[in-house]
């Protein structure tokens, strides 16, 4: 059975559609399974065991005709899309496809383009969970826990990280100051605030967005005994995520990633509840600090607040280890 996944989200969306890739997997062995990707999640699948082969939907003129190429092509038993509302994006590329079967979302009101449709995601399901409710048509049980992500090291980025992070063979703790938005970044006199109180123990490394340089590069010359990382890909992300004790970040794609390594994750995260039942992290030890009830960002958090949760995380890793 030859069978294809779209998924054009940001990062942390394709991050959270691995354990779909990997349920279909285990449901069938011995099929071959396509991901449509966008330029800029795609390489979130590098040496994933369960992806076949990779197609990057490029929107420039060049890369619409290569899209419509391989989607006119390649013949699938089944295109499935998770998604769980109306894109005119996927509705378009569901109808170019070429598939016996299509299982997706059928907007309300329109034509439908899903022969076997999903419903309606209530609010009360996590990003995985919706993503593997598009395995019901194959008698799929829904797990009592939900499955983490799944990502793989590249060699490019492992022998980056051994360059640079990895030289001093020491424990260190990983702190991300980037969102994927700007109201889902802190302010930089909270964080500033919160470095210097971090007490003394494991290194402490800095990571962040490539557009966040001069800014990372700031605090960390105002506190002081913080390691910057300078990675040149997403990849590398990954491999320094792997191999930190622990993470701290607010709600964005390296919370997810923590998760696919099971690393205790202490997150920052918004006033929406219905955003945060669907992207909670996934790690089996995590403190989260939500923002005011409806603020869609994090600037609302206090200092003295994640000060306070702070200490409860570290205490949750220190009775763990006992």
């Amino acid at each position: 059975m030859r069978v294809a996944f779209i998924q054009l989200g940001r990062i942390g969306d394709m991050v959270l559609t691995t354990p779909l890739f990997h349920e279909f997997k285990k449901l069938f062995p011995d099929s071959e399974l396509h991901v449509f990707a966008g330029p800029s999640n795609y390489s979130i699948l590098a040496n994933n065991p369960d992806v076949d082969r990779v197609f990057v939907i490029d929107k420039s003129p060049l890369g619409i005709i290569k899209t419509l190429v391989n989607l006119r092509l390649n013949k699938y038993d089944y295109w499935i899309d998770p998604k769980d509302h109306l894109s005119n994006e996927s509705r378009i590329v569901a109808k170019i496809v070429r598939a016996t079967h299509k299982i997706g979302f059928n907007a309300y009101g329109l034509p439908p383009v899903f022969d076997i449709p999903i419903p309606e995601n209530e609010g009360d399901m996590h990003h995985v969970e919706i993503c593997l409710r598009t395995l019901n048509h194959f008698s799929y049980s829904m797990p009592q826990k939900i499955p983490k992500p799944r990502l793989f090291a590249n060699h490019e980025s492992v022998a980056y990280y051994n360059e640079t992070i990895g030289k001093r063979d020491l424990k260190y703790m990983l702190f991300n100051i980037s969102g994927s938005s700007e109201h889902k970044m802190w302010h930089d006199e909270y964080w500033a605030d919160f470095f210097i109180n971090v007490k003394p123990g494991l290194r402490k490394v800095i990571c962040f967005a490539p557009s966040e340089k001069r800014r990372a590069e700031t605090l960390a010359s105002k506190v002081g005994n913080f390691e910057i990382f300078y990675s040149k890909s997403i990849g590398d992300i990954v491999t320094l995520v792997n191999n930190s004790e622990y993470v701290v970040s607010p709600d964005t794609a390296i919370v997810h990633m923590a998760a696919a390594f099971n690393k205790p994750v202490f997150a920052l995260y918004s006033g929406l509840d219905d955003f945060y039942t669907k992207f909670h992290p996934l790690s089996d030890i995590y403190t989260v600090v939500r923002a005011s009830s409806g603020d869609k960002g994090i600037k609302s958090i206090k200092p003295e607040d994640v000060a306070s949760k702070y200490e409860e995380f570290l205490e949750q890793i220190r009775n763990a280890a006992n």
